[in-house]
């Protein structure tokens, strides 16, 4: 069940929110609201993936009962406090490994074997794997660091099946949650806040990014049909470079918006990372949570900017960051490219040379990178994106061209992408303060409300009208 479908817009959502908040204004008791929240959790997961509740419900057990060893080795010798950490952390990395690469691994298997042992397709992975994953990690490195206790069970479970964040985050960090389990309320300016944010993450999932992706859809066929000219290999680019930010964004859109209704705040997961100068700054922008859990976790204790080799850490961290993404070569030469160039950013951003670059220069060059970056995330194979890459930069023969890109380029795309790109630049604008001035009167909250309203039509009008499409990073 995903947050664009109608089932969950127009049942599981409204009564999530009416139980949700009758609960909390009838008992006013914190547990009683965790309790209701993972209950519907657990009907949401049970709902999308009967394997996933399954598979979760025994990680919630597992991981919490590590954090009881680990809150009992921490009062005795620090190497066993030490070993109580170390081992579930290991256990649910080989987790995560073994679903993310059950293909290779059963491969070799049956090539050692010299006969078909395991089938990969027989093996379902849970959904949002990774994301949960990473959360249970974060629960028992902060217990172990002493940046958090150890939750109750019921805090555990809520922390680790909330649904809003459970198929694709963001990464919420146990440290910052922990008091958020303890003591919070929701009220009724955090549902209106909430309930915006939903609307603008349906509209740049349902309106925006399904629409760039059903023309990536006609390119493709295209392609496999008579092939493309050079303008059409780049306007798929361009339509991925946009369909991939705007449909990862909407879903954190919902997902901070689900989780102000219940009273959570949370870490924004995107900051405009298309308006980067640099790589470097484009990852402080770009999935915000999961640039904050490998710096936590990975980046920190490797050395991080104290000791040892910068450099070898960050291509460590990105190297860990494309393997986090996928099993294929692709992943793993994209977040490479990405390590070396941050790092290489590091060694020159003191030189005066490099300070004198208008910054209109390094956001063009940015930008181009992080899109041809794209092509290798977007492609199932390297092999796939070296043809990409090749039809980018390498003409075919006129004969061999089926639909030029005036064909793929519609009025309607072309609109849409204006309208990504402006809405882009305006929210990162000086405009975008004198806009909320203007809203924030009592004139402006009902304009605001009205437009909405109408955004949400919208928004169901096109949900309604299309073939669902699952968010993209549900695979990550």
């Amino acid at each position: 069940m995903g947050f664009t479908e109608i089932t969950f817009l127009f049942i599981f959502l409204p009564a999530s929110i009416l139980l949700y908040l009758a609960a909390d204004r009838l008992f006013k008791n914190v547990k009683i609201s965790n309790a209701v929240l993972s209950v519907l959790s657990l009907a949401f997961c049970f709902w999308t993936d009967k394997n996933l509740l399954i598979f979760l419900a025994s990680l919630i057990i597992f991981v919490y009962l590590a954090g009881l060893v680990l809150k009992t080795k921490g009062r005795h010798a620090p190497g066993q406090k030490r070993a109580a950490a170390a081992v579930p952390v290991i256990v649910l990395t080989a987790v995560l490994l073994f679903f993310k690469y059950v293909s290779v691994i059963s491969s070799w298997i049956n090539k050692a074997a010299g006969r078909g042992i395991i089938r990969a397709a027989d093996i379902i992975v849970p959904a949002g794997l990774s994301f949960i994953i990473f959360g249970s990690i974060s629960y028992l490195i902060d217990i172990y660091r002493g940046d958090a206790p150890a939750g109750t069970l019921l805090e555990c479970c809520t922390f680790i099946s909330m649904f809003p964040k459970l198929i694709s985050g963001p990464i919420v960090l146990w440290k910052d949650m922990s008091s958020q389990l303890t003591e919070r309320s929701s009220t009724a300016e955090q549902t209106a806040y909430g309930m915006d944010r939903i609307i603008v993450g349906l509209a740049k999932k349902a309106i925006l990014a399904d629409t760039f992706g059903a023309q990536i859809a006609s390119i493709n066929s295209g392609i496999a049909g008579s092939g493309a000219d050079v303008p059409t290999m780049w306007l798929r680019a361009l339509l991925y470079f946009f369909q991939l930010y705007l449909d990862f964004s909407g879903y954190s859109d919902i997902a901070i918006g689900l989780c102000s209704i219940f009273g959570f705040r949370i870490r924004e997961n995107f900051d405009h990372p298309y308006l980067s100068c640099s790589v470097t700054e484009f990852w402080r922008r770009w999935h915000i949570s999961l640039g904050i859990w490998f710096r936590e976790y990975v980046y920190i204790p490797l050395g991080g900017n104290r000791r040892g080799s910068v450099g070898l850490h960050l291509m460590i961290v990105f190297l860990l960051t494309g393997i986090w993404h996928g099993n294929g070569l692709q992943f793993l030469i994209w977040g490479a490219v990405h390590g070396i160039l941050v790092a290489a950013e590091r060694k020159i951003r003191d030189h005066e040379w490099y300070k004198k670059i208008p910054k209109a220069v390094k956001w063009v060059l940015t930008a181009l990178f992080v899109l041809l970056a794209w092509v290798l995330f977007m492609s199932k194979d390297l092999q796939s994106a070296a043809q990409t890459y090749s039809g980018m930069f390498v003409p075919m023969s006129p004969g061999g061209v089926g639909l030029s890109w005036r064909y793929y380029l519609t009025n309607r795309t072309l609109l849409f992408l204006v309208i990504a790109a402006a809405s882009e630049i305006i929210a990162a604008s000086g405009l975008r303060s004198r806009l909320s001035r203007l809203l924030d009167t009592d004139a402006g909250t009902i304009v605001k409300r009205i437009l909405l309203i109408i955004l949400f039509m919208i928004d169901i009008l096109y949900i309604v009208n299309s073939t669902y499409s699952p968010f993209i990073y549900f695979r990550f």
